[in-house]
């Protein structure tokens, strides 16, 4: 039986891995020095599966510090994973990296060759990391997946939503007209599974989500749904209004912090996108199996039951 060896089980992707593959082995946080050879190193046997969820999330993070991060744990962290694995002889690294990486903002059914630079410092780290990956992939079996926008029952974007969407008055920017790459952790966790092991995707770079996006409108109320509320009383924010008040929020907190309306999710709340998960459904017939309804269901319910609790 095929060993799977999980890096970053405490994070948010990570955290459901673990629940959902079985004798899984994940090093704690406290254990393993992502940045060490050596510490690296003897979690890892031969023939085994790795998966690397660790790194560096805060997408938002713009300071001089958190570039630092990135660099040391997005980045860096990844080519000492990746030179440990080929030293050992692991069967595959299955890396979970970001459609951030592909530094697109708009357009329709985008697939992996359509890349463009990053915006934002967590994208750089995310599209570098991959680009490391690339110059190994002779000596060890790689695999990456770049997961779209990721939500599930906690997490703090669903949490801001589940907040926003049981307001008395709903603000939407942009009306909510803009198409969200929306998926559930669970779609992302099953494609990683289908990934372990599938000589199919050795070397080759995956989106994985849901087939369409969403309209923001249609998520809102969703969780609204799932909140106990009947009717959305909503009121349109100009983009322009949103712009004005990141501007506003730029100059009271300075540059180089982690603004509310970063430009990046302002883009993401008001300029349509979706990806196209075909190349993955190809190599392992990936189906995503948590539709928006059970997702908003499930967010919600938990949003509730915390809240209320």
């Amino acid at each position: 039986m095929t060993r799977v060896v999980l890096f970053g089980g405490n994070g948010f992707i990570g955290g459901a891995i673990r629940s959902a593959i079985q004798e899984v082995v994940a090093p704690p946080r406290a254990e393993v020095d992502m940045g060490d050879a050596e510490s690296v190193r003897r979690f890892l046997r031969p023939g085994d599966v790795v998966i690397n969820a660790a790194g560096y999330a805060a997408a938002t993070d713009r300071s001089a510090a958190g570039a630092r991060r990135f660099r040391r744990e997005n980045v860096r962290a990844v080519e000492v994973l990746a030179d440990e694995a080929a030293r050992v002889g692991v069967a595959q690294v299955i890396h979970i990296s970001s459609v951030a990486a592909m530094g697109h903002r708009e357009g329709m059914s985008l697939t992996e060759e359509m890349l463009a630079t990053p915006r934002s410092p967590y994208g750089v780290s995310k599209r570098d990391a991959e680009v490391a990956l690339a110059r190994r992939g002779d000596d060890v079996p790689i695999t990456i997946l770049r997961p779209t926008s990721v939500f599930g029952e906690g997490r703090p974007l669903a949490v801001a939503l589940c907040r926003i969407a049981n307001l008395p008055v709903v603000p939407l920017p942009a009306g909510g007209r803009a198409l969200v790459p929306f998926t559930h952790v669970d779609n992302v966790v099953s494609g990683i599974g289908l990934a372990v092991g599938s000589d199919a995707c050795h070397g080759r770079t995956f989106i994985v989500g849901d087939e369409r996006s969403y309209r923001l409108r249609e998520i809102v109320e969703g969780l609204a749904r799932s909140m106990g509320r009947t009717r959305l009383r909503a009121v349109p924010v100009p983009v322009w209004l949103l712009r004005v008040a990141a501007g506003a929020e730029r100059r009271l907190r300075g540059e180089g912090t982690s603004p509310v309306l970063d430009p990046g999710r302002i883009d993401t709340m008001t300029c349509s996108i979706s990806y196209s998960i075909h190349a993955f459904q190809q190599a392992t017939g990936y189906q995503p199996t948590v539709a928006l309804d059970e997702a908003t269901r499930r967010i919600g319910a938990w949003y509730v039951r915390h809240r209320d609790g």
